[in-house]
């Protein structure tokens, strides 16, 4: 259960993010400052909106022509080790004994 809701909140953030990163692209292509999209984006999305550096550093990439709103690819460990192999067994172990901590479960 709480699985699913950390999953579902992922979900929705990195929708959020997409659809703030569009209108910061939309806001370059019309010649508005960094500041005035900022404070279009807390208006827009209030609490959930990107932080000014995140929206300055996205405002400056899209005004230096990158075109893609989403993540570039990075190296080393996946945001997950979420498997279909994994999931069975952790789910047995922590069955097993409710009382378990994170730190007992990743040792």
């Amino acid at each position: 259960m709480f699985k699913i809701n950390i999953e579902f909140y992922y979900v929705v953030t990195v929708d959020r993010n997409l659809k703030q990163r569009c209108a910061i692209k939309f806001c370059v292509k019309l010649g508005e400052s960094a500041s005035v999209t900022f404070e279009k984006l807390k208006q827009a999305y209030g609490e959930h909106s990107l932080s000014r550096a995140q929206t300055f550093r996205w405002h400056k990439a899209f005004f230096e022509s990158r075109k893609n709103v989403e993540d570039e690819q990075r190296s080393g460990r996946p945001t997950t080790s979420k498997t279909d192999e994994n999931i069975e067994p952790v789910r047995t172990f922590v069955r097993s004994d409710r009382r378990l901590t994170l730190r007992m479960l990743s040792e």
